[in-house]
């Protein structure tokens, strides 16, 4: 990101809670600047204010998405290429692969799982964000309760 070594401290604090998926504040502005020590007033209006550095930061991960979508799409229509035909006449098949394809998708896979998690997770809809089942507490309560009759 050009100018991110004139960023302080509490730039870098409140674009890496406010950008990264793992945060407590991921994608809550408000509590992000709280967290990198803002004042309440501030931190009211840190994204309403134009700040360049947020935009910046914000613009680069999208476009970072946008080409890891662009990547899947590229993945999903890959040919199978025909290297020829062995002596008893059966067609090989093989992917041109030269270690860059699987480079490229394991860059993809993981910019997809965590900057557009909401709609490339791995996860269950049936899980939390920490990945535990949401319906298990209530199916113990079930079960707890047919025990007792």
């Amino acid at each position: 990101m050009a100018g991110k070594k004139n960023l302080d401290d509490r730039q870098i604090k409140f674009l890496a809670y406010y950008l990264d998926p793992k945060s407590e504040t991921y994608s809550n502005a408000y509590q992000s600047a709280i967290r990198a020590k803002y004042s309440e007033k501030y931190a009211d209006k840190i994204v309403s204010l134009g700040n360049d550095w947020i935009v910046e930061a914000s613009r680069k991960r999208e476009l970072m998405l946008v080409k890891a979508e662009k990547n899947l799409d590229e993945f999903l229509e890959m040919d199978i290429v025909n290297r020829g035909v062995t002596k008893d006449g059966k067609e090989i098949y093989e992917f041109d692969d030269t270690g860059k394809i699987k480079v490229k998708a394991d860059i993809t896979k993981f910019i997809a799982g965590t900057i557009g998690k909401k709609h490339y997770s791995p996860k269950s809809p049936l899980e939390d964000d920490e990945g535990k089942n949401i319906l298990k507490p209530l199916a113990d309560t079930m079960r707890k309760l047919s025990e007792k009759k």
